[in-house]
């Protein structure tokens, strides 16, 4: 079998500062508590890790009354830290500075009196997070045929879209909404540039191999657009979380296969799948 790693895979920036952060604030934090408001990254892994080292992840400040908290990387709703002046804990941010900056887009839309739309999953924390920087009305766009059902008439908008978001797919969507009869239209390239590369080394891979295994969390939004590239040329991929959840029989036949991982995903879990495939016996595989 041969087997090739995607040039990018790994921790992007923006997880690598979340977790120097959080690696710090663990190891200097004496007798007090530390938190993660929120998981800090979509890695089960990571979280688990995190939290034997002492990082409990909470949903609100509301039971906590001391301690360190660190933001997640996607962000948190401002209105969530309405009241944290009053408490005696540290506020450790540790949002991705591209998640920062649509923030800023969002605020800076906001004062100017436009409407907000943002290409990206309405259930994602960081669309949550950036919503919360906005006061007026937000329309969150999944796709191309969700863009055809808008009508904005008359309004001046701004557009930007979830970090992860393909390229492909806010090209698509803002195609539709320049047909609408819009008064002005602003558009923001909020893409992070680290999921721009994953996305070409991913096609690059598939295209090399009978096979794809995409590395990471169910509930990361980067990994499951690897997922969806790989699907979407044609390639026989599979999405694991780690090496536990390979199954031989996948290889019988398919003898060039095809890594990447998520931005979320350490480096440690890919070596484990690594040494797994390496381990597999392709003459045995279905018997």
């Amino acid at each position: 079998m041969k087997i090739e790693l995607a040039k990018h895979s790994g921790f992007c920036f923006g997880v690598k500062r979340a977790m120097k952060m959080a690696d710090d604030a663990l190891q200097n934090k004496g007798n007090e508590k530390v938190y993660s408001l929120g998981p800090i990254i979509h890695n089960s892994q990571v979280v688990k890790r995190l939290k034997g080292a002492g990082l409990d992840v909470i949903d609100s400040l509301d039971s906590i009354k001391s301690g360190k908290v660190l933001i997640r990387c996607h962000g948190v709703n401002p209105k969530l830290l309405n009241g944290s002046m009053n408490k005696k804990f540290k506020i450790i941010d540790a949002t991705c500075p591209f998640v920062r900056n649509s923030h800023r887009i969002a605020e800076s839309l906001n004062k100017d009196g436009y409407v907000l739309m943002i290409v990206g999953d309405k259930d994602h924390p960081e669309i949550k997070s950036t919503m919360g920087f906005f006061d007026g009305d937000v329309i969150v766009i999944r796709d191309e045929k969700d863009a055809m059902g808008i009508k904005l008439k008359g309004k001046r908008a701004g557009v930007i879209a979830q970090t992860t978001q393909s390229k492909e797919n806010y090209s698509d969507v803002l195609c539709e909404l320049m047909k609408k009869d819009l008064l002005e239209i602003r558009i923001y390239n909020t893409i992070c540039p680290d999921a721009v590369r994953r996305q070409g080394s991913c096609r690059e891979v598939a295209g090399r191999n009978d096979l794809m295994l995409i590395v990471g969390g169910r509930n990361s939004a980067n990994t499951r657009r690897l997922f969806e590239i790989c699907k979407e040329m044609g390639v026989l991929s599979y999405h694991v979380e780690d090496a536990s959840q390979i199954d031989p029989a996948w290889f019988k036949s398919k003898c060039k296969v095809g890594i990447i991982s998520g931005a979320s995903t350490p480096d440690w879990v890919v070596d484990d799948v690594i040494k797994k495939l390496k381990n597999i016996d392709i003459s045995r595989t279905g018997v």
